[in-house]
């Protein structure tokens, strides 16, 4: 009994001195144990396996590490190789091109200077006018004014 508090005491100093929380240090070691378990009984599998078997086993397995490996290489070679480089285009220049001042019509219509014509232009221009100032407030449409000052007391 007296030796287990010498060790925990000891466990204790060495997880202060390597500056570690102790609970950390359980989880860690809990996973160490885990894998170290699973290796161990993948060893003793392997060596229930005839030995001839693990040899060819050993075969199979560098045959296919080295194919894996060609594979890779290869595709990495052959998409560097048809990597098609970017053709540069040049960008058309903006040219600027003033627009006449006003309108200019090439072929008028026989009624571009009737006078009726003009004259119903006239008015409609006019009458636009007229209703972007026109205000719309009808006072007979609002709603009545309601009393808020109600008192359930009374």
């Amino acid at each position: 009994m007296n030796g287990n508090n010498i060790n925990q005491q000891t466990n204790n100093q060495q997880i202060v001195k390597d500056n570690i929380p102790l609970a950390s240090q359980t989880v860690k070691s809990k996973v160490i144990n885990g894998l170290r378990s699973v290796v161990n009984k993948l060893k003793d599998a392997w060596l229930k396996i005839p030995e001839r078997l693990r040899k060819i086993l050993r075969i199979v397995g560098i045959v296919f590490a080295v194919l894996l490996l060609l594979i890779i290489i290869l595709s990495t070679v052959l998409k560097l190789k048809n990597k098609v480089p970017v053709e540069i285009k040049p960008t058309p220049v903006a040219s600027f091109e003033p627009l006449p001042s006003g309108e200019v019509i090439i072929n008028p219509s026989r009624y571009a200077t009737d006078s009726g014509v003009l004259k119903i232009e006239e008015d409609l221009r006019n009458l636009e006018k007229e209703l972007d100032n026109l205000q719309v407030n009808e006072t007979n449409l609002l709603p009545p004014r309601l009393d808020f000052d109600i008192n359930f007391d009374k």
